[in-house]
């Protein structure tokens, strides 16, 4: 039996474009289980040089292009995907650079698969007639490929309308199936007796992050045995530390700025607890944010927002608050301090899990074996 050449098409640095976590969780389960051989194209460049050596993807062709200008970057993919004859193109983000399906000629039998990892155009910070432009396109989309990735269960009933069911799949983030066993052999490192609430995200006013502020200054009121520990980088972060620092909460809450991933898991190994905020809006309802499922594994408790991929994961049991309400933010905080064993269990949403689940879609809907 031939194999299914499945070329993961990318964009950008990992650091700051999350789609290619895609590329990376499935592409060697893929190999595994499904018969495959995969290839993924990306920028050469460290931050995903290391994501793909961190996911160990040695039965994975790596092709790697250089810094180059929108235009150029296109116009090297197309080339490469005439040379290489693929039967599955996955298209990670559908963005300019990304383009292809518009080039597609006559000749090429390929199946061409595209991602949606959000809605663009409800991004209220882009300017109007981008926001219009964005839409024209998310709608247009539809028409121009096979098949259909939504990252988010929002993403998958806004699309359903214009898609065939067949052609369309919902396959949220997850994480790395090693990423148990790494757990389970780590030894303790903290000794630290404080109580540690743990953030990773963009440090961004009004994205959640200012909670973390007041919820700093409620601890040293109420004196409370607490640490908080916060990894990202972002346009505010330098507005942030100088805050913290004025304002005496250096002792309560930590800014370590952007984190390389291997260190992260030592940081995430030590918390007691993961606060992951969400706005009640629909950039945020249509999003599935991956760091949600980079904490799963750790089984620790995880304060999040009644909104979207975390009402998805957890249901009426998870733990919510509305960004910007500290007083119960900290109140949820100090009742998860008390909780033995954390109930949720994680075994579901493994890059291996979701691998079975793309793979069966494919098979039976667009491959012929």
């Amino acid at each position: 039996m031939n194999k299914i050449k499945l070329l993961f098409l990318t964009s950008g640095d990992v650091e700051k474009n999350a789609t290619i976590k895609r590329a990376s969780g499935l592409s060697k389960h893929l190999v595994e289980i499904g018969n495959y051989d995969v290839t993924i194209m990306a920028l050469d460049c460290k931050g995903n040089k290391e994501r793909f050596e961190h996911e160990n993807l040695t039965n994975v062709n790596l092709i790697y292009f250089p810094l180059m200008n929108s235009l150029k970057e296109l116009i090297f993919k197309i080339s490469f995907i005439k040379k290489n004859q693929f039967d599955v193109i996955y298209v990670t983000s559908p963005c300019f650079r990304n383009s292809v399906i518009n080039f597609r000629n006559s000749k090429d039998h390929s199946i061409y698969l595209v991602e949606y990892s959000e809605l663009a155009s409800s991004i209220k910070t882009h300017k109007f007639l981008r926001r219009k432009f964005l839409e024209f396109l998310e709608n247009k989309s539809t028409s121009w490929y096979d098949g259909f990735v939504a990252a988010s269960k929002y993403l998958y009933d806004y699309y359903k309308p214009n898609i065939l069911e067949k052609n369309m799949v919902y396959l949220p983030y997850a994480f790395p199936t090693y990423y148990s066993d790494k757990i389970k052999n780590q030894k303790i490192i903290n000794t630290d007796s404080d109580f540690n609430i743990f953030y990773m995200g963009t440090i961004i006013k009004n994205y959640g992050f200012n909670d973390l502020i007041e919820l700093a200054k409620k601890i040293i009121k109420n004196n409370l045995n607490m640490k908080i520990s916060v990894l990202g980088g972002g346009i505010d972060l330098n507005e942030a530390k100088n805050y913290i620092q004025k304002n005496q909460l250096s002792n309560v809450i930590k800014m370590y700025g952007y984190v390389p991933e291997k260190e992260v898991f030592k940081h995430c190994f030590n918390a007691d607890v993961f606060i992951c905020p969400l706005n009640d809006t629909v950039q945020d309802w249509a999003r599935c944010p991956s760091k949600i499922y980079y904490y799963i594994p750790f089984e620790k408790p995880i304060i999040t927002s009644k909104i979207g991929e975390p009402f998805q994961i957890f249901g009426e049991s998870g733990l919510y608050y509305k960004i910007g309400d500290v007083n119960a933010l900290l109140d949820i905080v100090k009742g998860v301090k008390t909780l033995e064993k954390f109930s949720f269990s994680p075994s579901s949403h493994s890059w291996l899990d979701r691998a079975h689940k793309f793979d069966k879609w494919l098979k039976l809907n667009f491959i012929k074996l």
